[in-house]
């Protein structure tokens, strides 16, 4: 019997962000493993730099994820004079010059409005409880994808205990009714691709993972 981490992801708006195509950036329907590593890294205090122990957290993280209510789409307009900034900064801090900063630049973000979602999870290497701890009192400032995104409930939902991912999962449906998100693989032919994996040291896009999804209904009798 494993222990898993039950993680609630409630926020007025966020992005889980996708990559970006033709200067478009996309958002997924869920996090991705790269988001969480990001996220968990920052409550456990693992500054954005450290690309080994972010690679480490990506790695070892096994999860899935509870949809209790779909969000809605948002797109952020925004437009922005490059010019007056000849220089942009790289992940890892350090200056570099803009290949074309002469016009406006037109950009338009995807977000993600109510969002309301459980996700089950545990680390390879990391104990449950010291994950719960840092949820609890995260090091550095935990947000829904972007800075502006606040989350509007704790993270910490407590700690489950079951034979599999998919039991912990369907255990927290029962209470609330989700569309459950699992791991599969491109084998499974009604398994959807999502490019969430990264590559922390040269911080570029590294691959995808495939999801199944299950709908349950809450059980008779049960609250919210």
């Amino acid at each position: 019997m494993a222990v898993w981490n039950r993680v609630r992801l409630a926020a007025p708006i966020g992005s889980f962000g996708g990559v970006t195509v033709d200067e478009r950036p996309t958002a997924h329907p869920i996090p991705t493993h790269s988001w969480l590593a990001g996220l968990l890294g920052a409550a456990l205090g693992i500054d954005y730099t450290d690309g080994e122990r972010l690679q480490g957290l990506q790695d070892g993280l096994e999860y899935g994820v509870a949809v209790h209510r779909d969000p809605v789409p948002l797109v952020d307009y925004q437009t922005a004079d490059l010019s007056r900034i000849p220089e942009r900064m790289m992940a890892d801090g350090t200056p570099c010059k803009r290949e074309t900063a002469a016009e406006t630049v037109v950009q338009r973000r995807p977000y993600w409005s109510d969002i309301d979602l459980t996700l089950v999870l545990r680390i390879d290497g990391l104990d449950p409880q010291e994950i719960q701890q840092a949820l609890r009192h995260p090091v550095f400032s935990l947000h829904c994808g972007r800075t502006s995104c606040s989350f509007s409930a704790p993270l910490d939902a407590g700690l489950v205990e079951a034979d599999s991912l998919e039991s912990a999962l369907r255990q927290v449906a029962a209470e609330r009714g989700a569309l459950l998100w699992l791991p599969s693989d491109w084998s499974d032919f009604a398994a959807v691709p999502i490019a969430g994996l990264r590559d922390w040291s040269s911080r570029r896009f590294r691959g995808e993972t495939w999801w199944r999804r299950i709908a349950i209904a809450p059980l008779e009798g049960a609250t919210a």
